[in-house]
């Protein structure tokens, strides 16, 4: 009985050897082990094709993944373009609403009703802008604030004011110097009185 325990043993021993050969010449680059076992397992009756499989089914692999990076390529480059896109026609609205503030027409043509629309997309993307840029500026620390506007003509100032609430407007005023605060603080009154 120690005998055939002694033979399995040795026939185990043999085998982690052979198996530890190949996996070393396998790290090496030297032989396929995936291949060779995949030939071996050919020469089974019933699993002839199967290395012809594998090969056929690498390639398709390889070809998969090859058309998926082209498509993903080509899908960034549309996305591009439409964002290329959508800023030229931005642009272009912005323009277009400058260009008729301008040159108002009093003809109110059914062209006209067209152009409101493209006006008030226009307007819309302007004050979400607008809006998100006073988020910002309000967000920041008084005193950075202040700085910014203080660089600002007095009514770009009087503007942002408005748009912000009170207690950012008090914050950024107690950071601005007195001496400009009192120049502003005329200027402001100084237009309601004439108005």
């Amino acid at each position: 009985m120690s005998r055939i325990f002694f033979n399995i043993g040795r026939i185990l021993i043999i085998l982690a050897g052979i198996g530890l050969i190949l996996g070393i010449l396998n790290f090496m680059g030297v032989i396929n082990v995936k291949e060779l076992f995949i030939q071996g397992l050919s020469f089974i009756p019933g699993l002839n094709d199967l290395a012809e499989n594998y090969e056929l089914g690498k390639k398709r692999s390889k070809l998969l993944s090859e058309r998926e990076r082209e498509l993903n390529a080509r899908e960034a480059k549309l996305q591009e373009e439409l964002a290329k896109l959508e800023e030229e026609r931005d642009l272009f609205l912005a323009e277009r609403l400058a260009w008729e503030r301008e040159h108002p027409s009093g003809d109110g043509t059914v062209g006209q009703a067209k152009l409101t629309a493209a006006q008030m997309e226009a307007r819309a993307k302007e004050e979400a802008k607008l809006k998100y840029y006073l988020a910002t500026l309000g967000s920041m620390k008084p005193k950075n604030a202040a700085m910014v506007i203080q660089k600002l003509p007095a009514e770009t100032a009087y503007l942002i004011f408005d748009q912000l609430q009170q207690s950012q407007v008090r914050k950024i005023l107690e950071n601005m110097p007195a001496e400009y605060l009192a120049k502003l603080t005329q200027d402001r009154l100084n237009k309601y009185y004439r108005n």
